[in-house]
């Protein structure tokens, strides 16, 4: 059996009593597993961390990662090994050949994603390491099953300033799975007008994990996403996006997999699972289907009702709900398509 050191991530509501409780809940899930363990709050940061010292096999081990993540109040917990952990260097060279080492080691797939974090002072940033690993044949993928886990602190000792790094390997709950659905889709917002249209949309494509799309028709598109970044939503680089000059060129080389929602559609939401359906069993890969929704000053205009299904959630109120409310209801119904096997 070897040594493993866990980093335990707790919920942004848990409080510091909280956190001591969740701490002696801990202990009851090792107990009964291991006699080999310590709990403690790491020293990189207390709040809402909790650190755990196990001696375990390795069949065990992920199986107890994810027995963790079931418990109320834990979003994250992050499986190191003492190679790879608390280890010094300035250098960015060694930090991508220690990656790397523990990507091989590790990841059986060469496509990862990065959770990269940074306690003060850091020369390195994250572009600059997943360029370097595509070098060495690693793909980056948001979306990837393998979370790759970098934790970097800058520190002073004997007055000069040192690097600590940690690499592991990232485990979440997965509450939402697009592998179980029969369509791959997509969210487009038309010629957004404000921050808080494009923050809203982000964050769906975050959660769902889908990509974005945002028509420019107002020439203000960009200016509002660098807008975005710096008020409602600085975490972009995490989301799939792009902008495209027109909505009307787009939907006139894609109106077969495309689908309107607006107050005024003509199609209650609830056909939609039975419209995309068919689309869904001819195809032997799965189909990218476009869910496209107005801003919020006006909405779809009107080529769009006259070019695809439009589709209405509700009734015909005279307050709409907002376009991403709109389309979290709309991914809820993809729930009803059935996947043939």
């Amino acid at each position: 059996m070897k040594m493993n050191l866990i980093l335990i991530k707790l919920a942004r509501f848990i409080s510091s009593d909280e956190q001591k409780y969740l701490a002696k809940d801990i202990k009851r899930i090792f107990t009964p597993i291991t006699t080999s363990y310590r709990i403690s709050y790491d020293e990189w940061g207390a709040k809402k961390r909790i650190l755990v010292e196990v001696e375990l096999e390795n069949t065990r081990i992920r199986e107890l990662c994810q027995n963790l993540l079931r418990q109320p109040g834990i979003i994250a917990v992050i499986l190191f090994s003492p190679r790879f952990y608390n280890w010094e260097s300035s250098s960015l060279s060694l930090l991508i050949n220690q990656i790397s080492t523990f990507l091989t080691i590790h990841n059986q797939n060469t496509t990862y994603s990065l959770d990269f974090r940074a306690i003060g002072k850091v020369p390195f940033h994250k572009k600059a390491i997943i360029d370097r690993l595509q070098k060495k044949n690693f793909e980056f993928h948001t979306h990837s099953k393998f979370h790759l886990y970098l934790e970097i602190r800058s520190f002073k000792e004997k007055n000069r300033q040192n690097l600590q790094t940690r690499i592991g390997r990232k485990f979440v709950p997965e509450a939402f799975s697009k592998e179980a659905l029969q369509i791959s889709p997509q969210l487009i917002i038309y010629s957004p007008y404000t921050e808080q249209e494009i923050a809203d949309f982000l964050r769906l494509g975050l959660v769902f994990k889908i990509p974005l799309i945002f028509t420019d028709e107002n020439k203000n598109t960009q200016d509002l996403i660098k807008r975005t970044q710096k008020t409602y939503f600085k975490g972009i680089s995490k989301v799939s996006f792009k902008i495209i000059p027109s909505l009307e060129t787009f939907i006139k080389n894609n109106t077969e997999r495309s689908f309107g929602f607006s107050l005024w559609g003509t199609k209650p939401v609830h056909d939609l699972p039975s419209i995309i359906q068919p689309i869904a069993n001819q195809d032997k890969e799965k189909p990218l289907i476009n869910f496209i929704f107005g801003n919020e000053q006006i909405g779809l205009p009107l080529f769009v009702h006259h070019h695809i299904p439009m589709f209405h959630i509700g009734g015909y109120a005279s307050e709409p709900l907002r376009a991403s409310q709109a389309a979290s209801y709309a991914l809820g119904t993809l729930c009803c398509l059935k996947r043939d096997y």
